[in-house]
């Protein structure tokens, strides 16, 4: 490891990866928990594809959210998904948007995320 983010990247990676084959899981990664958790919702963004997405793979899910913004909150968490509960609320679309992970395995739901009971199973901060 080179510096604290990359342990940090793969601490979280450690705790991501128990959770597949346990049970159907997405993970979300972001740099927004508090505003999500506050707000209650996960919103689509206002610019380029209007989905939240979600992927299989914790390694994705650890990029999107150690990628920094201007705005955000200082540090990338990654939401632990119950699939079966998103999908029983919302349709899933699988989608590969040819980013520089070939093994990605997106899905996204084409418009805000509720988070209602159950849904988040866990919260991962890097």
């Amino acid at each position: 490891m080179k510096t604290i983010a990359d342990f940090r990247r793969h601490q979280a990676f450690s705790i991501l990866k128990d959770f597949l084959g346990k049970a159907p899981v997405l993970f979300h990664g972001t740099r927004y928990a508090n505003a999500i958790v506050s707000s209650g919702w996960l919103l689509a963004p206002t610019l380029g594809d209007k989905c939240v997405s979600f992927s299989r793979n914790p390694a994705v899910a650890i990029y999107m959210a150690a990628l920094e913004r201007e705005d955000d909150e200082g540090q990338g968490t990654v939401f632990v998904v119950d699939r079966n509960v998103l999908a029983s609320r919302y349709r899933l679309y699988t989608r590969c948007n040819g980013f520089e992970f070939r093994e990605e395995a997106e899905e996204a739901v084409w418009q805000d995320v509720r988070l209602t009971k159950g849904l988040i199973l866990d919260q991962v901060r890097l």
